[in-house]
């Protein structure tokens, strides 16, 4: 059977997405975000030497807007990097404002 496109589910489904978006990016850990997104490739591969490490840095973004767009604790946060192994501590321990989470 052919399934009608429902143009109003998708609406809906691109305002979600785009509030969410909105969220994540305007959350606590801005300046985190950015500064990981704004990594120049040899700053990038200084901090993300191999494959190993590209996976983990995708993974630490993901845990930093996900942080950002709930407004997670300082002390959540790190745990939540420290959960994916020491590669992720590694490279937050390099971006300035994430640093500082690990000085203790």
């Amino acid at each position: 059977m052919d399934e009608a496109f429902d143009l109003n589910a998708f609406g809906a489904d691109v305002d979600s997405t785009l509030k969410n978006g909105r969220q994540t990016f305007q959350g606590i850990y801005q300046n985190a975000i950015d500064e990981l997104a704004g990594l120049s490739p040899d700053e990038k591969a200084m901090i993300v030497p191999d494959i190993t490490s590209q996976q983990k840095y995708q993974e630490l973004i993901l845990v930093v807007q996900e942080a950002s767009k709930n407004n997670v604790a300082q002390a959540e946060l790190k745990q939540r990097i420290e959960n994916l192994g020491s590669v992720a501590v590694g490279m937050a321990k390099k971006i300035t404002s994430l640093a500082g989470l690990f000085l203790v």
